[in-house]
């Protein structure tokens, strides 16, 4: 359940997960290649095997982040759930 941001390598740590469960204000992105920083944990490969190569390199270029929908639709996300349906941390 990615309950907030998943940027960098906790998004490459949920890449690794079978299923990702998110909610409209989940953050997901690699901001570290802004600062030159490349992601190092396999996660656009990862990421290339869920939503294409196309849109992974893209969202990788330009460092964007997207919010929980986006997410869903690109299918990053498996399931996306109303904010009052996630577990409390």
């Amino acid at each position: 359940v990615l309950n907030g941001y998943a940027l960098g390598g906790g998004l490459e740590l949920a890449l690794s997960t079978d299923i990702r469960i998110g909610y409209d204000k989940t953050m997901v992105g690699f901001p570290e290649v802004g600062l030159g920083i490349i992601p190092g944990f396999a996660g656009t490969q990862r990421m290339s095997r869920l939503i294409g190569t196309s849109k992974t390199k893209e969202l990788i270029f330009t460092a964007r982040m997207v919010k929980g929908q986006e997410a869903y639709d690109l299918g990053i996300l498996n399931k996306l759930v109303a904010a009052e349906e996630l577990l409390p941390a």
